[in-house]
């Protein structure tokens, strides 16, 4: 592995709970509209439908903890850097995306993107 990508790897294992907690935010963000729109369907979909309770048998959350519980971590794939730098996606199960998971993109301690598992 080269060094880029096991710095990469270290950082998320020394600060896997501010990264865990920062996923989690900005998702909560973005499923209750308060983040802008990333285009992505479940944006604002706390508010907007029916799905958690009817689709997924899932109870709706209410706090980014409790939407915590429901992910389920898949996959954690350290890519090669692209300009020195190494970026980390993390990949999880979601009930309310089961047919593509959800994704987070992290560069260093920064979540630069949330969406589907295989392109966040």
């Amino acid at each position: 592995m080269p060094d880029a990508q096991l710095d990469a790897l270290v950082r998320l294992l020394t600060n896997h709970e501010r990264i865990a907690d920062a996923i989690l935010d900005r998702l909560w963000a973005d499923l209750t509209g308060k983040s802008r729109d990333i285009s992505m369907w479940w944006h604002d979909s706390l508010h907007a439908g029916d799905y958690w309770d009817e689709d997924w048998a899932v109870t709706r959350p209410t706090s980014a903890d409790e939407l915590g519980r429901l992910l389920t971590p898949q996959r954690i794939t350290v890519r090669p850097p692209t300009t020195g730098v190494s970026s980390v996606v993390i990949e999880f199960d979601a009930p309310f995306e089961e047919e593509h998971g959800v994704g987070a993109l992290v560069i260093g301690h920064r979540i630069v993107s949330i969406g589907y598992a295989c392109d966040p």
